[in-house]
This record gives C-alpha cells, sequence and structure tokens, in this order.
C-alpha cells in the first residue's frame, strides 16, 4: 500500500501512536501536532495521499484544516474524528469529508476500516456517530449524492423552506413540473412522503451544493 498519510492532532503523543501504528500496517505517516498553518505547510511538502485530523484540532480548527487541504488537492481523502457534540454538527455536514471518526480516536480497527474505505473513494460514518443521528446514514448520502443536478436543486429549496411556487420561480420551471419532480425525490431517496423532503433535505444540506 505505501500510502502517505499526514496526521495532524493536538497531542503530539497520541499523534506519534496514530503514526506508528499506521507506519506498521504500510501507510507513510507525516505528523503535525502543532496548527493548521503547519499542516498545510506539510500538506505541500509531502503531498499526502490521506489526511487524519480531529475536529478539535488547534483550537477546533480541524474542519477549516480539511477543507483547505481538500481545496488544494482534490484527490486527496480525509477522515475527521468528531465528538458527540451537536455544536460540531453544521461544521461536519458543510466539510463533505470523505471519513468521520467518533473522537476520541480510540478503535485501530475502525480507523484502518475507515481509511481503506477512503481510500476507495467511498464514505465512512462510525456506526457511533449514526447512532446519535449526529450524521444522516451512508446509504442516504449515497442516494444524495447520486442525484441529478435540478433534484439536488430542489431537494436544497424544499429543505432551505421554499414552497413549491417559489421552487419553481428561481428554477424558472412550472410549479406542477417541481411537484413531479418532488415525487421522483420520495421514490429516489426511499421516503414515505413528500412530507419528508424537508427534514431529510436539511440532514444533507451540506451534501447538496
Amino acid at each position: 500500500m505505501h500510502l502517505p498519510i499526514l496526521i495532524a492532532l493536538t497531542e503530539e503523543g497520541t499523534a506519534h501512536w496514530w503514526a506508528t501504528r499506521l507506519q506498521k500496517v504500510s501507510y507513510v505517516p507525516t505528523v503535525c501536532y502543532t496548527n493548521v498553518a503547519d499542516a498545510l505547510d506539510h500538506a505541500t511538502r509531502n503531498q499526502p495521499a490521506l489526511l487524519l485530523t480531529e475536529a478539535a484540532f488547534d483550537h477546533n480548527k480541524g474542519f477549516i484544516l480539511a477543507r483547505q487541504t481538500m481545496q488544494a488537492y482534490p484527490t486527496l481523502r480525509c477522515a475527521v474524528s468528531v465528538p458527540t457534540d451537536v455544536t460540531f454538527w453544521q461544521e461536519a455536514l458543510e466539510a463533505d469529508v470523505s471519513g468521520y471518526l467518533h473522537a476520541p480516536l480510540a478503535d485501530e480497527a475502525e480507523l484502518l476500516h475507515c481509511l481503506n474505505e477512503i481510500t476507495q473513494r467511498r464514505r465512512y460514518i462510525s456506526p457511533a456517530l449514526r447512532k446519535l443521528t449526529l450524521l444522516p446514514a451512508t446509504d442516504l448520502l449515497d442516494r444524495v449524492r447520486a442525484l441529478k443536478p435540478h433534484y439536488r436543486r430542489v431537494l436544497k429549496l424544499t429543505a432551505l423552506g421554499k414552497t413549491a411556487r417559489q421552487t419553481a420561480i428561481a428554477m424558472r420551471l412550472k410549479e406542477g413540473t417541481i411537484r413531479t419532480y418532488r415525487e421522483d425525490l420520495v421514490k429516489l431517496l426511499s421516503l414515505k412522503s413528500a412530507a419528508e423532503l424537508k427534514g431529510i433535505g436539511g440532514a444533507v444540506l451540506g451534501w447538496l451544493d
């Protein structure tokens, strides 16, 4: 495998411990435990294929690091450990990283599984986070990401509270067309009724841009 991975964690000892564990299974780790700027510098010099960080990194700037690194290196896959705290929820959605792990990092088997999944271009969400409903289920995210652009926009506008008429005006379509699209979305997302669209759309809002 020998995939280069940047490990950006707050605690120096923890960062080096995970680096040692990952090195034993053929990853090539680089460690940063200081701040976002230093981590980005490491990324520039080493061009990792993977980034492992935590929401709490550099005074809760882990998602900032994730976004900036993914913008600089579009092929990079990122896993972030997220605490079971709703204050991180919206930022977690907006970051749209590949892997979401339960913080603090403790389960080596889960981490390795997560890294394998995101390397294969699949999203990973820790069962602990799904159980707490902090993140939408993986299968729902997969269905949302597979939607055609016009369906995604209808879902987003619905999530934002727009009526069928308002959505039709925004998209320059007939109101009847929007209602048809909403009916299609119910089937595509395996929902029971159109009434669920607003809630589902809100849960996946960060994946609809």
